[in-house]
Order: structure tokens, then C-alpha cells, then sequence
């Protein structure tokens, strides 16, 4: 069945390892369903933009399946970093400031303080 069973496998235990610690933080500190998507959801936002992107660059402008994997993943590394850091941007997440406190040791100040 090969490599896309693995992915499966690894998709299906990962919902079943979440649901097990939803389920696991509700009965040992309380922690509600609601308040845990509360905290969650600003992480999927980022996720489904990081993905919409990426499908939208394999369909329209770049084949991924190449049989040289080194220009996919030149691809994907630059549009990647580049949609996470714009997406924490736009999403006003909280590791957006964290991102440029790491940002702020390598470039100007005023480079810091204008992507504030």
C-alpha cells in the first residue's frame, strides 16, 4: 500500500491522539472544548493558509511531483516562509512577536520596529 497508507496512518492516529488529549485535558484540569478551539483556532487559520497556498502553487504555477526533488523544495521553502510570516502578520498571532524579537537580533532596529 505503500507511502500514502503510511500518510493515512499517520493522519488517522493523529485525530485519535487528539481527541484522546481533548478528552484527557477536560478531566484533569478542566480545560473545556470550546476554550481549547479558543486557543487552537488562530493555529489552524495559519495552517489552512499555509496549505491553500501551497495546493494553489503545485496546481497552477509549479509542478511539486518533480522527479528532482531540489526545485520543489526550493519552492516550497521560500513560499512557505514567506506565507507563515504574513499569515502571523495578518492573523495577529501571538508568535508574530516572537518572530521579531528573533528578527531583531540580525536587523536594524528601525527594519524591527517598522513591522511592528
Amino acid at each position: 500500500m505503500g507511502l500514502v497508507a503510511v500518510a493515512w496512518g499517520m493522519v488517522i492516529s493523529g485525530v485519535f491522539e487528539f481527541a484522546l488529549k481533548t478528552v484527557m485535558l477536560n478531566r484533569l484540569i478542566g480545560l473545556s472544548v470550546p476554550a481549547l478551539a479558543g486557543v487552537l483556532t488562530p493555529n489552524l487559520l495559519l495552517m489552512a493558509l499555509c496549505w491553500s497556498v501551497l495546493w494553489g502553487i503545485d496546481v497552477v504555477l509549479f509542478d511539486l511531483q518533480r522527479p528532482n526533488p531540489w526545485p520543489s523544495l526550493l519552492v516550497v521553502a521560500g513560499s512557505m516562509t514567506v506565507t507563515w510570516l504574513v499569515g502571523l502578520r495578518l492573523l495577529r498571532h501571538r508568535a508574530w512577536d516572537i518572530a521579531l524579537d528573533m528578527a531583531g537580533k540580525v536587523l536594524p532596529a528601525g527594519v524591527v520596529a517598522a513591522l511592528r
